[in-house]
């Protein structure tokens, strides 16, 4: 299994319900990733290489209220070698 170099190239995109036009707004260069003092490792597959993306954090309160817009996004991780995701809550 080869690394991805973007985004859109990562043919797991489909199984976390990621849309290749949804990758424009998404650093598309993957990386290492410290967080907390410590550098991300997939426990997949071992990579240390990462690309960045933002979910938005919904909630039944929210979207009731047609206030989806004002939920906190959570920062995730993507493995650019498996696909692996680490999600970070705000």
């Amino acid at each position: 299994m080869g690394e991805f170099a973007t985004c859109a190239e990562n043919p797991y995109n489909a199984a976390y319900g990621i849309k290749n036009e949804e990758c424009d707004g998404m650093a598309k260069k993957t990386g290492k990733v410290v967080f907390k003092d410590k550098e991300l490792v997939c426990p997949v597959c071992s990579s240390t290489d990462f690309w960045e993306r933002k979910t938005q954090l919904n909630t039944a309160e929210m979207t009731f209220l047609g206030l989806d817009w004002a939920n906190k996004d959570a920062i995730n991780y993507v493995c650019g070698h498996c696909g692996y995701m680490f999600w970070f809550h705000p």
